[in-house]
């Protein structure tokens, strides 16, 4: 009987131990920091420019900006947590050519914005973007797009402002569900700290959601988008790209998408 208690206390041990490395290295799983780039002329961008804001907590940040000269509506775009803005030139360019007013942002640690990832980070870095980019187009007129982790400070960012739709690229409905999928075998709900809850933040949007997701998606199953969908307010709208993974989501498919929905089809 004791060998087998001297065992079974061994495994719970090491268990608690491998909770606890996973507890203190989750920024590394989570949160995966980009170097920064060559200004947007270099990627096509010549009516961008570079751009520097500073979160409240007085974490400086620098973005991509291009303003429309009708200053009628905007884009405010958040990539995902191991993503750059340069991969989405084209995609940004596209904007611009409609008549948008376009605002890339890095977060904290990012594309040479100072500061280290973290969930309450990120939000502040959304707020500071949206103010900055307000200044330009009047908030209402803001779409705010996200991408993967992105997701999630898009979602936050439109529960608390105005703003003129919401579009989320390959969402999940929090990080806590995602991770769980995963690790199964670990206590997610009792470790994770950046939970990036969009479930329960989409349910205080209330400005159109576009939500767009592959149904080949291994790393974020396109249940998540289903979930989100049912729980957003009209108007809304789901388009699942079929056999589109994570990473292959067609972005031109995306912005015409995006522009449709911006125009009010979906809102009659």
């Amino acid at each position: 009987m004791w060998i087998i208690a001297k065992i079974a206390f061994g495994v719970v041990g090491a268990y608690a131990a491998f909770c606890l490395v996973m507890f203190l290295a989750q920024k590394a799983f989570l949160f995966h920091p980009t170097p920064e780039t060559g200004p947007p002329a270099a990627y096509g961008l010549a009516e961008f420019r570079r751009v520097e804001m500073v979160a409240e907590d007085g974490v400086p940040l620098v973005g991509w900006l291009h303003e429309n000269a009708s200053r009628e509506k905007a884009i405010l775009f958040f990539y995902g947590n191991a993503d750059a803005l340069p991969p989405y030139a084209g995609f940004f360019r596209s904007f611009a050519k409609a008549g948008y007013s376009v605002l890339g942002v890095n977060y904290r640690g990012y594309g040479g914005s100072g500061g280290e990832p973290s969930e309450t980070g990120f939000y502040a870095d959304a707020d500071a973007g949206f103010r900055f980019l307000a200044r330009h187009v009047p908030a209402e007129r803001i779409t705010v797009v996200g991408r993967s982790i992105g997701t999630g400070v898009a979602v936050d960012l439109a529960a608390r402002n105005p703003v003129r739709s919401l579009v989320l690229i390959s969402p999940f409905t929090s990080v806590v569900d995602a991770a769980s999928e995963v690790f199964w075998y670990l206590p997610v709900s009792l470790l994770l700290r950046h939970r990036f809850s969009s479930i329960d933040g989409i349910r205080r949007v209330r400005a159109p959601v576009l939500i767009m997701h592959g149904d080949a998606d291994a790393i974020i199953p396109v249940l998540h988008a289903r979930l989100l969908h049912e729980a957003a307010a009209e108007p809304k709208r789901l388009e699942v790209f079929e056999s589109a993974d994570h990473i292959a989501m067609d972005l031109d498919r995306i912005f015409r998408l995006t522009v449709e929905f911006d125009a009010g089809d979906e809102r009659r």
